[in-house]
């Protein structure tokens, strides 16, 4: 998760600096540190990217928790790849006990 908040705040810092013109050594660093230690930012951070990349990656005609959670672990342009075997698992397993407990 932390990959995909530094890659938010980067664009979100970037965007700054074209904007005003201004050139800042440690922009990236500060707002990626100060977003961070902000839940708030954090969170939306998150959900902008998930946003912005949202698809379908197992070709399974939705977008549902699944493709999130491969966005999630291959980033956005890579979630079509295969999961790692151990992640897969340990989601579909989670993923299973929360539709069991929801009925």
């Amino acid at each position: 998760m932390a990959f995909h908040v530094l890659f938010a705040t980067t664009v979100l810092c970037l965007t700054a600096l074209f904007i005003s013109g201004d050139y800042c050594y440690c922009c990236l660093f500060s707002a990626y540190q100060k977003c961070a230690n902000d839940p708030t930012c954090a969170k939306q951070s998150v959900i902008s990217y998930m946003h912005r990349f949202a698809q379908d990656c197992n070709n399974d005609g939705v977008i549902d928790c699944y493709d999130f959670a491969a966005i999630h672990k291959l980033g956005g342009f890579g979630c079509k790849g295969n999961l790692p075997h151990d992640f897969k698992t340990r989601f579909l397993s989670c993923q299973n006990t929360v539709k069991n407990l929801s009925g």
